[in-house]
């Protein structure tokens, strides 16, 4: 997906395949196969699912995420580089992420953090280009027909998205509340990424801003479904607010200033 969205004319020549057709054909492919990698391993329906569903949401966002870079390119320390190295930190999450999944059916917490960086960064990234007034012309049509669809589907994807993957590593198999807490960190982000939307920050401080809040509430919503005792639990609740407070301040005095 990687090559055929960096060097389409190649792939059209090989294929006769517009862009495209030749992403949805590699999407389904990829579908297919996490499926049926899925359906014979010997786990109950709500594992196989549950995999299913967090291995696809990574390749997508993926996929978008690079996309959104198209092909543009950036200066560190004087030297300049191309977007097409952002493959590799990519692969290598996808890799660990799905190996974990295919093992341990939870995630660790630091793979769920370069997840949700992930999705929130594709997000607004994707919502500053629609602001931006030259975003009509790109290079890629996948990104244009991604670009033509309003910033409200993408910030409502991604926050079901996210209380998804969320509420899959909560650490339950009641599917009952799976199904709730995946609603209520979905509204909870759904809120927030629309006030963060507002603000006339970089999208990378968004994105931090919206990880901070997250990890807040993910961590404290754990401790509720893991029965922490109460003794315990307050303290470290208000340990957490403290600090996830700070923390939120200091991202978003720094935000104001680099506009």
């Amino acid at each position: 997906m990687f090559v055929a969205t960096t060097y389409p004319e190649i792939i059209t020549n090989y294929t006769g395949l517009r862009v495209r057709e030749l992403g949805l054909i590699i999407l389904i492919i990829y579908m297919i196969i996490s499926g049926l990698f899925c359906y014979f391993i010997d786990w109950k329906i709500t594992r196989k699912l549950s995999v299913w569903a967090q291995s696809n949401l990574l390749f997508v966002f993926s996929i978008i995420y690079y996309l959104r870079l198209n092909n543009d390119s950036f200066n560190f320390l004087g030297y300049t580089f191309t977007s097409i190295l952002i493959i590799l930190p990519i692969a290598f999450l996808i890799f660990l992420v799905n190996e974990r999944l295919f093992k341990r059916s939870f995630l660790k917490e630091a793979y769920l953090i370069g997840e949700m960086i992930l999705l929130s960064l594709t997000t607004f990234s994707l919502v500053s280009l629609l602001d931006l007034s030259s975003f009509a012309v790109v290079e890629n049509s996948l990104l244009q027909t991604i670009i033509d669809l309003p910033s409200q589907i993408w910030l409502g994807f991604t926050a079901f998205s996210v209380g998804l993957v969320s509420s899959l590593n909560l650490g339950t198999n009641k599917g009952r509340y799976v199904i709730l807490y995946w609603l209520g960190f979905g509204f909870f982000s759904l809120q927030l990424m629309t006030v963060l939307g507002f603000l006339n920050f970089n999208y990378w401080y968004k994105s931090l801003l919206f990880l901070i809040f997250w990890d807040f509430i993910f961590g404290a919503v754990r401790a509720i479904v893991h029965s922490e005792s109460t003794v315990n639990y307050r303290p470290k609740l208000l340990i957490s607010s403290v600090y996830h407070i700070t923390l939120f301040v200091v991202v978003f005095y720094f935000g104001s200033l680099i506009v």
